[in-house]
Formats: structure tokens, sequence, C-alpha cells
């Protein structure tokens, strides 16, 4: 795992076509098993599935007798899809289907993140605070008030927007820090 790194960095599509490749710096990557009912989007805020870990997946048990099998702890995530979710794990680093394992940006990532439309957002400030919406698959921000533990996906760094941000109006850009 390289942390805190730039590097070149390639979305693909479902079938294989890239359509963007540019720097990306990555804090922790983590291997998250998609077990929403759709595909995970590149670009969308993930969020832990409480009570699921991965088939074949566990955590290491550090008294436990030794076996053949190699111990490995992948989380399981769902897509954002309500003001209300926790415990986010980052930004999804490429699509994820249904069923499959996929990259997510976790701290320490700078990324651009799927948003509210600017106009629509609660605020559009940098430093804001990084939570869920009520539009499936896109956040929200604010920096009016401490959010409750466990909300927050990130701090805005880059407002959405083309005049003075992320070039687009349904993107802002973020550092991944999720508590």
């Amino acid at each position: 795992m390289d942390v805190g790194v730039v590097r070149p960095w390639r979305f693909t599509g479902p079938d294989g076509v890239g359509y963007w490749s540019g720097l990306l710096q990555t804090g922790f990557e983590r291997e998250v098993l998609n077990v929403d009912t759709v595909t995970i989007p590149a670009g969308e805020a993930v969020r832990n599935e409480f009570g699921a870990i991965a088939i074949g997946s566990r955590f290491p048990i550090w008294d436990a007798p030794g076996t053949s099998d190699p111990v490995i702890g992948r989380l399981t995530g769902k897509r954002v899809n309500s003001a209300a979710n926790v415990a986010f794990l980052g930004v999804a680093l490429e699509n994820i289907p249904v069923g499959k394992t996929g990259r997510v940006g976790g701290l320490g990532t700078l990324c651009t993140v799927k948003s509210l439309a600017s106009a629509s957002l609660t605020n559009n400030n940098v430093g804001a605070y990084v939570f869920g919406s009520a539009t499936a698959g896109a956040v929200d921000c604010d920096d009016t008030a401490a959010p409750t533990p466990g909300i927050v996906l990130g701090m805005v760094r880059q407002q959405a927007g083309a005049a003075s941000g992320t070039q687009s109006d349904e993107m802002l850009g973020i550092e991944v820090n999720p508590h």
C-alpha cells in the first residue's frame, strides 16, 4: 500500500474504456466488497455495511493457532444513499460491480467526490464537512456546525463549480478523513 503518493491513475468504465487519466494522491486504500444492489461508480462515497464482512474474510486474531489460510480483512460497503449514513470508508477509485471487490481511497486521499449540484449544497465552502445526502450517490457539505460523530466523509478542499472550483457543478474536491 502506498500512502500519500502522487501517482498516475486511470479510471476505466465497466466496458474497459478509459475515461480519465491523470495524477491522483491516494491515502490509505481499502479493498471493499460491494454488497449493494447496484454498482458503486468511481467517484462516489462508500460507506461500511454494518454486520457484514466479506465471505472468506476475517479480522486477524493474534492468539489463534497458525493455519495455511492467509488472513484477509476486507470490509463490505455500499454507496452513500442518505443524510443519516455513518461509517464512511472513502471514495470509490474505480467502478465496483455488485458482488465484486474494488479499491476505495480512504484516509488522506485527495480526490473529487460526486455531490449535489453546487446550488443545492447546504453551503459550498472550503473547510466544510462532507457527509451523506438524501440523493443516492451524492454527498452534501456544511460548515455551520460540528457534525454528529460518525457521519463525516471528509473536508472540502475545493468548491464545486466552474468559477472557482473543480470545474464540475456536481463534484467537490475533498480530503478524505472519515470520522
